[in-house]
């Protein structure tokens, strides 16, 4: 099981759009998952940064780019 989670999510200027410590919780494309606080985030290339540590202690890292298609 994962005992540590976090991910966060930028848009292509750097500024963090999404952040959660909730491996049950999906990022929905909003900025900061808040519908009534849509900040134009439109089809577009997004970097995920994903911390986690497991219960053995092994800790894991993982970056990428995700796209969201509107």
């Amino acid at each position: 099981g994962i005992v540590k989670y976090e991910l966060n999510i930028f848009d292509r200027w750097g500024e963090k759009v999404y952040k959660s410590n909730d491996k049950n919780f999906c990022w929905n494309g909003f900025y900061n998952n808040n519908p009534d606080n849509y900040r134009g985030q439109n089809a577009a290339v997004f970097v995920y940064y994903l911390e986690a540590t497991l219960i053995s202690k092994k800790e894991i890292t993982k970056e990428g780019k995700v796209s969201l298609v509107r």
